[in-house]
């Protein structure tokens, strides 16, 4: 039997809902290995360099900020879309084609150059699937990044959990099969989102999913993790979705994304969460 896509839930099962799926709890992971250390410095030169070289169209000087293009030069910033921990998203407007976007800006003092570079660069390399959503430019200023990000209208999919209620099978079944087809691209290259909730799941006009926020993903290479940028700020996802493993380490992983699938669906066909806030 199909559930009901706005089955109503109880006013006290949406605010534990809401208390359990909102609480992040982090955990500092550091990379204790020369060799790990080594690699991930390797790695951030080369995603700095591929930044730097593929900042889409608006490159920006290395030097003081007055040599730098600012992210105003070609898009107004409107209205505050969220904000979270690292980051607060603003809605924005191309001044040359009038195409709507959304700017992630993020504070130097929460993240590094090298952070924000391996973000876009994986950003680059997987928003070749059409449920990943794309990056459009990289701005920098003295005290802020600017990570102008494609547009996605329907709001997150945590809102419209609370909002509306479960949704029927088939149409979960929907959702869950555009996410994991996401969630196999980032794999296929080694990536590791870490932080798949569906706060960071945005749905399109017509309903379907993007999945966005790659600040705390991880590359691995032959399931060794090589960057880490995310963890080595002390962040580790959101300990509501983390696999029974991840309590042991504190640093999610690839399979740690499937977990999070797997906990994600169950809050699509009950609109409830299938833990309490201590993982259990």
């Amino acid at each position: 039997m199909l559930l009901g896509r706005l089955r109503s839930t109880s006013a006290i099962s949406r605010r534990s809902f809401a208390r359990i799926a909102r609480r992040a709890f982090h955990r500092p992971v550091a990379c204790t290995s020369a060799s790990t250390a080594a690699a991930a410095a390797a790695a951030a030169a080369a995603a700095a360099a591929a930044a730097a070289a593929a900042a889409v169209q608006h490159g920006a000087p290395a030097s003081a900020e007055s040599g730098r293009r600012r992210v105003t030069d070609d898009y107004s910033l409107g209205a505050e879309l969220g904000s979270g921990h690292f980051a607060t998203v603003r809605r924005g407007v191309c001044l040359r084609t009038g195409k709507e976007v959304a700017v992630k800006i993020v504070p130097k003092t929460m993240q590094t150059a090298e952070s924000i570079r391996h973000e876009c660069t994986v950003l680059q390399r997987v928003s070749i699937h059409k449920r990943v959503a794309s990056l459009e430019a990289l701005y920098e200023t003295d005290e802020h990044f600017y990570i102008v990000m494609e547009y996605v209208s329907g709001g997150e999919l945590f809102d419209h959990l609370c909002e509306h209620g479960a949704y029927s099978e088939r149409e979960a079944a929907t959702l869950i099969s555009e996410l994991a087809g996401a969630i196999a691209i980032c794999h296929a290259q080694g990536v590791a989102h870490a932080d798949i909730k569906p706060e960071n799941l945005l749905l399109t006009h017509d309903g379907h999913v993007k999945l966005v926020d790659f600040g705390l993903s991880c590359q691995y290479v032959n399931n060794e993790r090589r960057t880490a940028f995310g963890c080595a700020l002390g962040a580790s996802g959101t300990a509501a979705y983390w696999a029974p493993e991840v309590w042991g380490s504190g640093s999610p992983g690839l399979t740690n994304d499937m977990w999070a699938l797997g906990v994600l669906t169950y809050m699509l066909l009950t609109a409830s969460h299938p833990f309490d806030d201590e993982g259990q």
